[in-house]
């Protein structure tokens, strides 16, 4: 159909009168215009997906068993996208949040594909997420909080990098909602034009990767409950690094930097 459309109207596709299934490879590819394909509702199974349009995830669970391919954008403002390795080329996008709120959950999702969280948007993670090389997953937080949350004790995983942008030093964040966040050793955060907050007092949080706040004036807060850094920790080209919460002496791991790293937190040697 040469129209913008709701995916869950059978007349759109060409398995009318049936939704596309668990065993079905999808293709959005509508050559004569750019349109637009929103689920809003429902539990929609797939195997694979090829998007040339843009596909927006407004509300329901988009579950795609396989590979997702995007030359075009995926906008997850609100619903779930779950279990996919999306794939995208130069003009393929993930867009998540709308500016003003809303920005679902991403649920055991492999990004190979780069990422942008719009300001004041909050995008849950369950199920863990992993980033390939070269990939950026930015958190652009202008004026109000903007949260890439995770839920459960998981992992952060992969290659690629998180990047604070925006203004500020708190509008940014990766937090953990609930159990314990585990950043994967070649896993990187790090500051952009924003510095940001990494964790959440009263959560767990380990840090085997890189944190690196590397832009001038600008600051990470890394902090949890009895939080552990295993991985590298930096600070330079005058990047700030603030170490709050409770820490475990035993696990302070790697600091570097020519700028500074400042315990605001409290050292906790139980056991030690």
């Amino acid at each position: 159909v040469d129209a913008d459309g709701q995916w869950t109207t059978a007349t759109n596709w060409s398995s009318n009168p049936a939704l596309p299934g668990a065993l079905d490879d999808v293709t959005i590819d509508r050559p004569a215009g750019d349109y637009l394909v929103t689920l809003s509702s429902g539990t929609q199974n797939i195997n694979s997906l090829t998007l040339a349009n843009r596909l927006e995830i407004a509300g329901g669970t988009l579950n795609v068993a396989t590979t997702a391919n995007l030359s075009r954008s995926l906008w997850l403002r609100g619903g779930m996208l779950g279990t996919a390795t999306i794939v995208s080329d130069a003009t393929g996008l993930v867009y998540l949040g709308n500016g003003g709120g809303g920005g679902g959950t991403l649920n055991a999702i492999n990004l190979d594909s780069n990422a942008l969280m719009f300001n004041a948007s909050s995008t849950t993670v369950t199920g863990g997420l992993s980033l390939a090389t070269g990939r950026t997953l930015t958190l652009s937080g202008s004026s109000s909080n903007t949260r890439l949350r995770f839920s459960g004790s998981q992992t952060l995983s992969g290659t690629g990098a998180i990047v604070f942008d925006g203004f500020g030093d708190s509008n940014c964040g990766v937090d953990v909602i609930s159990g314990t966040l585990t950043i994967g050793p070649s896993m990187e955060i790090r500051s952009g034009a924003a510095g940001g907050i990494v964790g959440t007092g009263g959560q767990g949080l380990t840090n085997e990767g890189t944190i690196a706040s590397q832009t001038s004036g600008r600051t990470i807060t890394v902090t949890g409950a009895n939080w552990r850094n295993e991985g590298l920790i930096s600070a330079s080209n005058g990047g700030i690094v603030s170490l709050a919460g409770s820490i475990a002496v035993g696990g302070l791991g790697n600091f570097t930097g020519g700028t500074a790293v400042r315990l605001t937190g409290t050292l906790n040697n139980t056991g030690f």
